[in-house]
């Protein structure tokens, strides 16, 4: 999942809603100073069934957990499933970037990747969203009715990397039969 500003509360909404037990881990990418990050995720395991904690170096990917990029890092995904965080030079002006972990968990997960972009300014995340769609993997966006800024989930469609635009209300509702539909 991957988002910027008008997000937060609907990253809250969508872990809120999907359950526990889900077969799948979930990486989140909020453009959020990281000062806020920390704060951020103990709210959202509070108000979640799954999971949820702010990523670090060296965190496995599990079922039923969600990872929150820490801010200032990049998170990636390496092959053995495991998180890496890096400082490496930030992109489209922002670190963490989500097109560098929605490339990186796509090359690792191929088809069984499913990437969500959200609410927020540029295009960060565009880039990602077609990789994962080269890949076969299954590509969601929240659109722009329900969108405070409809940037980089606009970004994304212009690049037909988007195979459904869904109101934020259904958001959970869609991820989870898209996880159904993976494993």
């Amino acid at each position: 999942i991957g988002a910027s500003t008008g997000a937060p509360r609907i990253i809250s909404n969508i872990l809120s809603e999907l359950p526990g037990d889900i077969p799948t881990g979930i990486l989140v990418v909020q453009h959020m100073s990281k000062d806020f990050v920390t704060g951020f995720a103990q709210r959202l395991d509070e108000t979640s069934k799954l999971h949820v904690k702010q990523a670090i170096d060296g965190d496995k990917i599990c079922d039923g957990t969600a990872l929150l990029a820490p801010g200032d890092f990049h998170m990636i995904v390496t092959p053995s499933r495991e998180i890496r965080l890096n400082q490496g030079p930030k992109r489209f002006g922002v670190r963490p970037a989500v097109n560098v972990t929605m490339v990186s968990a796509s090359e690792v997960f191929g088809a069984n990747t499913i990437g969500v972009i959200l609410s927020g300014m540029g295009q960060d995340g565009a880039f990602g969203m077609k990789m994962i769609k080269k890949r076969q993997g299954i590509t969601l966006a929240q659109n722009e009715s329900s969108s405070i800024i409809f940037g980089m989930a606009k970004a994304a469609n212009d690049l037909n990397a988007v195979d459904k635009m869904i109101h934020s209300d259904e958001l959970a509702h869609e991820i989870a039969e898209a996880v159904m539909r993976i494993v």
